[in-house]
């Protein structure tokens, strides 16, 4: 299985929560749920977690345009083209919105992904962009210290998004693990 974002995060949990489904994982740049204080060195909200709030409230072009620009390090990738067409996929499509609108906050408390990595028995590759400013690296080393068979690859001047931004270079990584 193979994710990035919150799409990593949802494979990293598919492997703690069905290990015997799970060959190989493959995830990067979602969070663990380390909860404050727990980060040595990466700030509280992220930024990018900050900026993609803040578009959530509000989603305005302009706020989709500042949310590329935080996610995404080679600026030149970030044009008028993907935040036009990020911006219509989140604004233009009324199930989405009326999806989004339906969203409450929960009760449950988050699961504390530090300690359930502890059971994922696949090989694990995870994938980090060095300078993602959405989950910081620093989650990607605290994922490899607790994930029993980790492998952990940093990418550098990549964001949040290395299977955009460095695409050959992560397909060689993943096709490499896989």
């Amino acid at each position: 299985i193979v994710g990035n974002s919150q799409g990593g995060q949802t494979a990293m949990e598919f492997g703690y929560l069905y290990p015997d489904r799970v060959n190989k994982l493959v995830w990067g740049d979602g969070h663990l749920n380390a909860g404050a204080g727990s980060y040595l060195i990466s700030n509280l909200p992220e930024e990018g977690i900050r900026v993609g709030v803040a578009y959530a409230k509000d989603p305005t072009r302009e706020r989709m345009l500042r949310f590329c620009q935080i996610n995404i390090e080679d600026q030149s990738l970030v044009t008028d083209e993907l935040v036009d067409y990020l911006y219509k996929m989140d604004t233009g499509r009324q199930d989405l919105v009326d999806a989004r609108a339906a969203i409450k906050p929960s009760a449950i408390p988050y699961p504390d992904n530090v300690n359930e990595c502890k059971k994922i028995t696949a090989p694990t590759l995870i994938v980090w962009g060095r300078n993602d400013r959405v989950c910081t690296f620093e989650l990607g080393i605290m994922a490899l210290n607790v994930t029993p068979d980790a492998r952990l690859v940093v990418l550098k001047d990549v964001g949040h998004w290395p299977p955009f931004e460095a695409p050959a270079e992560y397909a060689a990584h993943v096709l490499s693990f896989l």
